[in-house]
């Protein structure tokens, strides 16, 4: 896949520098950065800035931010079917750990083939890419964050509009901000998706759900850890171990719900309560109103 690939650098720093090395072109307008498949960021803290270069990227288009020590701790994400990718080292070769033009070249490469990037976010990142991307120290809250995305999605309409009740309307913003909207007005988006999400006949649906509700669907999140047996490591431990000590019980409650659910391994038929766990864990990873 021929790829447009191209570098923002708002300090002319290390990146720049390494990229040109790469052949990447250093992009000094913000705005020149929408109509690439492949950007590779660093914007500091800026994060209006960054908002605004996921904002005017196209679904399916990839997006991966740097810093010059690294964004490890910092969450993969599709927001409005961008795929965001968090560069867990230096960009900067000269320090310790830093990306090499070499590396740099073989992530590149790796990601030009179709699905590699959604496919990190997914938790599951190529052996060649762990050290680049590798998710180790926030799996459970990544992961649950993703099923639930995986649940939710699986309630709406071809339409995007939820196919069931939806109190307070707590589906409806967590699919705003999984950007389920345009992920279904996306062709490129729509070329990956089941078939049966977008079908017009909602009994396709129906089988999704079952499959949503089973507790065999969250089974990822408590199987073997570390060598040991699934049911030794209480999956609530591991949540509030990464979620961290500041952890607020109010910022957390839907959570704790589900996760207990989760561990009993009941039916998951109550679309808002992972609708609302989803919303917690979206402020918790910095998504959104980050603290």
């Amino acid at each position: 896949m021929k790829s447009k690939i191209v570098a923002f650098d708002h300090a002319d720093s290390a990146l720049a520098k390494v990229m040109k090395l790469c052949g990447i072109p250093d992009v000094a307008d913000l705005h020149k950065v929408e109509g690439a498949e492949i950007a590779i960021c660093h914007i500091g803290d800026n994060e209006d800035a960054w908002k605004t270069i996921i904002s005017k990227s196209k679904a399916g288009s990839i997006r991966i931010r740097t810093s010059s020590v690294g964004r490890s701790g910092f969450a993969h994400e599709i927001r409005d079917g961008v795929i965001i990718l968090e560069l867990q080292l230096p960009h900067d070769p000269e320090k310790d750990g830093g990306v090499t033009k070499d590396q740099w070249n073989q992530i590149l490469d790796a990601l030009k083939t179709e699905g590699t990037a959604a496919q990190i976010v997914q938790g599951d990142v190529p052996v060649s890419l762990v050290k680049f991307f590798g998710r180790s120290d926030i799996q459970f809250l990544l992961g649950l964050s993703i099923l639930c995305q995986g649940y939710l999605a699986v309630q709406v309409g071809p339409d995007g509009a939820p196919e069931l009740l939806d109190p307070g309307n707590k589906i409806v913003g967590a699919l705003k901000l999984m950007g389920w909207n345009k992920v279904l007005s996306s062709e490129e988006s729509m070329r990956i998706l089941d078939p049966r999400l977008t079908a017009k006949d909602r009994a396709d649906r129906v089988s999704l759900r079952n499959d949503a509700a089973d507790p065999s669907f969250w089974d990822v999140l408590t199987e073997p850890q570390e060598g040991k047996a699934v049911g030794t490591v209480s999956l609530l431990k591991n949540v509030w171990r990464e979620w961290g000590p500041a952890r607020k019980l109010e910022d957390s409650i839907f959570v704790e719900k589900l996760v207990n659910k989760i561990e009993t391994r009941e039916d998951q038929t109550d679309a808002t309560l992972v609708a609302e766990a989803y919303l917690e864990l979206d402020k918790r990873l910095g998504r959104t109103n980050a603290s």
